[in-house]
């Protein structure tokens, strides 16, 4: 702009020195004759116009920096500065190989992430489906073994009850053994009263102990079977059911569908179900066993009551003998001596009799501690219901365990839905990259984003561009291009004519590159800043051209012309012809004749409009007079030249003169 400024002020000193030249031309001649030195004027109608007078540039619309945002080598330029192109025009290529090498890798990556969509959304399906049975299944071993728990407990305290029943049974029939036994001992004498009783009561006995072989036989014996074998069966089943969990989570667990933890689960289960079909077979096999020994106890008891029957009967049979020996010796009083005689054989008869039932009684001490030591011995039968008890609790604990871990299994579900929600903003993430990546390849195309002209291209073909887009760049920039579909001049009206400038204002725009031509404008924009160039005071202010014209170049010099005021078609005299006296009266010099001797005749008018050039004569003139723009006589010459009053004591006052001149 300074450069402007510059060669406007060279302009202004040529104009001044063509002034003096021919200001100097006519004093010399002035000089050779006596006749003064007078310029004159036409009034006519004319356009008078006011304008402020600025220098500016010609700027482009837009000037757009079109830049490659791909990295790489410059395989193709297309434009050369000049060049007039087209929006969407190929403008330069970049090699594209190393970005089609990302756009490949970004395709692989979203196939990827694609095939782990479907993977995930198969776990998904198949924990989905595994799930429940695994936890209806834990949850019916959970109910089972909580229930062989309680069976177990209830059958340790049962036995318990019964053993402590047989051997208090046992301590008591010990106890009434050695009563009978020394009853026996001290009632010899005495049993035969109680015989009869006695042979009613080991009928009793017998017929219970009967009744209870038969009980054990019919009902205890085929119930305790019964339940053994249903246990058995039971264990037998929850084995199988484990043993066929164990081969499914193995084979689950080979094809990678379940955790190691579950396969874990499932042989621990598999140990607990062959614990408790182990224990059942145990009680299934023993149980015979135990029967026999229960049963042959009972038909030792039967013998026992038989014997005692038998006993109390042989007792009751002898006492008839004495009491037909009695009457025989009540009969047979005669013969005394046979009588005492065969009471003393009858009495030797009773003494085989007491000890036979001594040692009958001391028999039975000995089958009543046989059974103490039996009902003693079933305390091992005890102490094999709590070790069924500890390990139906330690069933349950594993069962519990088990379907804490069904439960925690159900949660892989969710997990595996995560794993789903994971993998599909995988997917969406690698369509971004690979969106990315076609963008990139498509970046390596450069067009030209809009019409214009090629003003500056800054690389050439076999150019490698090192940075392409980025947080801290926007690319390397290709060529400049100018959008000159709008023409503006970027002008600096001084501060003192700034008021007299508004947007919408009309302006005349000359360009020194076509003179004489005007090219018709308007004020867009008048910028709120300033510049200061030589003291002086700018304000920029934004003309467009209502035409734009292809010869115009971004950067020409050019001289804008904002109409302030304008009147068509009014009298108007040159500026130079309006003069003013002391007194602050405005007039004009009519030339009345010019040769030989020239008449001068002074006019007062009143002036309407002051142009640039014209101004206007509302009052005091006709149209085709003759008005004096310059007079110099030769002795007014002369001191101008040798530096005295000037060209403005010789005219008066002048309104115009070189004003319009020094705003250019």
């Amino acid at each position: 702009m300074r450069r402007w400024l510059k060669k406007r002020w060279l302009w202004v000193g040529a104009l001044i020195l063509i002034g003096i030249g021919s200001f100097g031309y006519w004093r010399v001649r002035a000089a050779q004759g006596s006749q003064p030195f007078i310029q004159t004027a036409q009034v006519e109608r004319a356009t008078v116009t006011l304008t402020v007078s600025a220098s500016g540039t010609i700027q482009p619309y837009k000037i757009v920096e079109v830049k490659s945002k791909a990295a790489g080598k410059v395989i193709q330029m297309a434009v050369e500065v000049g060049d007039h192109v087209k929006k969407g025009q190929l403008i330069a290529r970049i090699d594209p190989t190393d970005t089609q090498t990302v756009v490949d890798q970004a395709q692989a990556d979203l196939d990827a992430a694609l095939a782990r969509v479907q993977q995930a959304m198969l776990n998904w399906q198949m924990q989905k489906q595994i799930t429940p049975a695994q936890l209806e299944e834990a949850k019916q071993a959970l109910e089972a073994a909580r229930a062989r728990l309680i069976q177990a407990e209830s059958s340790l305290k049962a036995q318990e009850l019964q053993a402590k029943a047989q051997i208090k049974q046992g301590e008591e029939a010990v106890n009434a053994a050695r009563a009978r036994y020394e009853q026996a001992k001290k009632q010899a004498e005495i049993q035969p009263e109680l015989t009869r009783t006695s042979v009613q009561q080991a009928e009793a006995a017998y017929q219970s102990a009967v009744e209870s072989l038969r009980q054990l036989k019919e009902a205890t014996i085929p119930q305790q079977r019964a339940q053994a074998q249903a246990n058995y069966e039971q264990a037998k089943a929850q084995l199988d059911n484990a043993e066929k969990n164990l081969k499914r989570q193995r084979e689950l667990f080979e094809q990678g569908f379940v955790a190691k933890s579950q396969l874990d689960a499932a042989e621990a289960q598999y140990a607990a179900a062959k614990a408790q079909f182990d224990a059942a077979s145990e009680k299934l096999r023993t149980l015979e066993q135990e029967l026999s020994a229960n049963l042959r106890s009972a038909e030792a008891r039967v013998e026992e009551a038989k014997a005692q029957l038998d006993s109390a009967r042989e007792r009751l049979r002898t006492l008839d003998a004495e009491h037909q020996s009695s009457l025989k010796e009540a009969e047979a009083r005669v013969n005394q001596a046979k009588a005492q005689l065969e009471a003393a054989k009858a009495n030797s008869i009773q003494d085989d009799l007491r000890q036979q039932e001594l040692q009958a009684a001391f028999a039975a001490l000995r089958q009543a501690e046989a059974q103490l030591e039996a009902a003693k011995a079933n305390e091992a039968i005890v102490e094999q219901r709590r070790a069924e008890v500890v390990a139906a609790r330690a069933a349950l604990v594993q069962a519990e365990a088990a379907y804490k871990q069904a439960l925690a299994n159900a949660q892989q579900v969710q997990i595996r839905e995560a794993d789903i929600k994971t993998a599909k903003s995988q997917v969406q993430r690698a369509i971004a990259q690979l969106r990315n990546a076609r963008i990139q390849l498509a970046d390596t195309v450069i067009v030209a984003p809009r019409d214009g002209v090629i003003i500056e291209k800054l690389v050439e073909e076999g150019t490698v561009i090192s940075s392409g887009m980025s947080a801290f760049a926007q690319g390397t920039t290709i060529v400049r291009l100018a959008d000159m579909s709008r023409v503006f001049v970027d002008a600096e009206v001084a501060e003192a004519d700034i008021a007299s400038v508004w947007v919408g204002q009309k302006v005349d725009v000359t360009v020194d590159a076509f003179p004489g031509e005007i090219f018709e404008g308007k004020v867009v924009r008048i910028d709120p800043r300033t510049t200061v160039e030589q003291n002086v005071v700018y304000v920029h202010v934004l003309v467009e051209l209502d035409m734009p014209d292809e010869r115009l170049k971004p950067g020409m010099s050019a001289t804008c012309e904002f109409q302030v005021e304008r009147k068509e078609n009014v009298l108007a005299v040159p500026n130079e012809a309006i003069k003013e006296d002391e007194e602050g009266k405005t007039y004009v010099e009519i030339a009345k004749r010019l040769n030989p001797h020239p008449e001068i005749e002074r006019r007062n008018v009143e002036i309407g409009l002051q142009g640039t050039t014209m101004t206007e004569i509302v009052k005091g003139l006709k149209e085709g007079e003759t008005v004096i723009t310059l007079f110099a006589t030769p002795q007014q010459i002369q001191p101008q030249m040798a530096g005295g009053p000037g060209m403005r004591g010789m005219m008066g006052t002048p309104m115009g003169g070189m004003r319009g001149l020094m705003r250019r």
